[in-house]
């Protein structure tokens, strides 16, 4: 704008200047501004703006993570969802609400989660379905490493966004086996991959969602996946606060099954440990453990010793005591999950 000019004329000369000036900055501005990008918002829908910062370098983050809208009821539900997920102490806790009013979000037959150090197949797996036979506790006859190294290199190459993919598309289904999971996972439609990764300690919480039909149903795809963005926190709280799954989470080394997790400290009883913690419930001594199994009292008492201490107790009490509780929980379960069959 020139200034001197303006002021140098007329009332008249500088008003007229000044609307045209104004009439040509107000048309650029118009013109800079992008009319797929506007919506009016009625007063009672609830936003969330899940758009990141610019100066974000994740960039193929940016296309999952768009304002979403919830109305009145679905806004009642999600409320609903998030705080259920903070009562949730036990699998079966979460196996309720997973098939509870979060269908009506993320809708699944099969709900995989796999957390830990995926480079080193280091990994606490747990799997929730109310599908025959797919349970986590299958861990430990069939190996699923294939598959979780699958669907973490896709989601890794998609940016770490939540990804909707054809259930054909993953080949280690193709493999005509025994694998009940597999089995099941080839007669459903679409899988959703979605995690988080924790840059403080490297490792990552990924999660596989598995339905007949599309996630979809007809709404749009982008709210559906900013809306699957927003949940994944929740379902990885949830996960976290349930223990390892009584017989189902494993560890593997260099592609060796290493044992079944039974403690909240991480260690692991091995196969003969768990045959003496089973002896050990049933109130027999070191002496009648050793006969049975044929091997030597003292050995049973090293047995013995380190059962104690990878599970937390003291006694033999407190051993069959604890071990009952998980075998309770485990009827708990199935029970439930033959109740939803």
């Amino acid at each position: 704008m020139n200034v001197r000019w303006l002021l140098s004329g007329t009332s008249t000369r500088r008003e007229a200047a000044t609307c045209q000036i104004l009439k040509t900055d107000l048309s650029n501005l118009l013109s800079s501004i992008d009319p797929n990008g506007l919506e009016m918002r009625p007063s009672w829908q609830w936003t969330i703006d899940m758009r990141p910062n610019k100066s974000s370098d994740d960039a193929p983050r940016q296309s999952a993570r768009n304002s979403f809208q919830l109305f009145d009821e679905d806004t009642q539900r999600y409320l609903r969802i998030v705080a259920q997920s903070q009562a949730i102490k036990r699998h079966v806790d979460l196996f309720v609400w997973l098939k509870g009013e979060f269908q009506e979000f993320v809708p699944h037959e099969i709900f995989i989660s796999a957390w830990g150090d995926f480079e080193n197949l280091d990994l606490k797996l747990d799997i929730v379905s109310g599908l025959p036979g797919v349970r986590t506790e299958l861990l430990r006859r069939h190996r699923i490493d294939d598959l979780i190294q699958w669907a973490h290199a896709r989601w890794v190459e998609g940016g770490r966004a939540p990804l909707m993919l054809k259930t054909s598309s993953a080949p280690q289904l193709i493999d005509v086996g025994a694998n009940p999971l597999y089995a099941s996972l080839r007669e459903m439609d679409s899988i959703l991959l979605h995690g988080i990764r924790d840059e403080r300690g490297g490792r990552e919480s990924l999660y596989l969602a598995a339905t007949k039909g599309s996630f979809t149903k007809g709404r749009c795809r982008d709210r559906f996946i900013a809306l699957a963005d927003s949940l994944v926190p929740q379902i990885d709280i949830a996960f976290r606060k349930v223990s390892a799954y009584p017989l189902g989470t494993v560890k593997r080394r260099d592609g060796v099954i290493m044992g079944v997790k039974t403690s909240a400290n991480g260690r692991e009883l091995s196969t003969r440990e768990h045959e003496i913690l089973g002896w050990i419930c049933q109130g027999k001594t070191n002496t009648e453990i050793a006969a049975t199994l044929r091997i030597s009292p003292f050995t049973v008492k090293n047995h013995v010793q380190r059962i104690f201490k990878k599970i937390g107790v003291t006694s033999r009490i407190q051993a069959a005591t604890k071990y009952s509780h998980s075998l309770a929980e485990l009827r708990e379960y199935l029970e439930l999950v033959r109740k939803v069959d």
